[in-house]
C-alpha cells in the first residue's frame, strides 16, 4: 500500500499545469466553490485514510474522536499555505490536492 501512495503522490506532483488545479487559481473561485472543492478533497482523502488502515497503513493520523468538516478542512489548508508561504513563496502554485494532503498530514502526523 505504501508503494501505491507514494506512487499517486508522484503522479499528481507531476501532473501537467494546465489540469492541475493550483492553490492561487482556486482562490479565484468563489467562496462556495473554494468550500465545496476542499471538502470534497478532505472527505476524498479521509476514505483513503480509512482504506488504507485495513492494510496497517495511514496516510495521515486524524484522531479517531475529532471529526472534520468541510469548513475545518479549508482552515487547515488555508493555514497550511499561510505558513508555508513565508519559506516557500511559489507555494500557491501547487496543486491543490497535494496541499491538502500535505497539510493533513502536517497537522495530524503519525509518529
Amino acid at each position: 500500500m505504501k508503494k501505491i501512495v507514494s506512487l499517486f503522490i508522484m503522479m499528481v506532483a507531476n501532473i501537467d499545469s494546465a489540469y492541475a488545479l493550483t492553490y492561487e487559481s482556486m482562490m479565484e473561485r468563489s467562496q462556495e466553490t473554494r468550500s465545496i472543492y476542499i471538502a470534497g478533497l478532505g472527505e476524498g482523502f479521509s476514505w483513503a485514510n480509512s482504506a488504507a488502515v485495513v492494510d496497517d497503513f495511514r496516510l495521515y493520523c486524524q484522531p479517531n474522536k475529532l471529526a472534520l468538516n468541510g469548513r475545518m478542512y479549508v482552515q487547515i489548508l488555508d493555514d497550511f499555505v499561510a505558513r508555508k508561504e513565508k519559506t516557500e513563496p511559489d507555494i500557491k502554485q501547487q496543486e491543490v490536492g497535494l496541499l491538502m494532503y500535505m497539510a493533513l498530514l502536517d497537522v495530524f502526523p503519525c509518529e
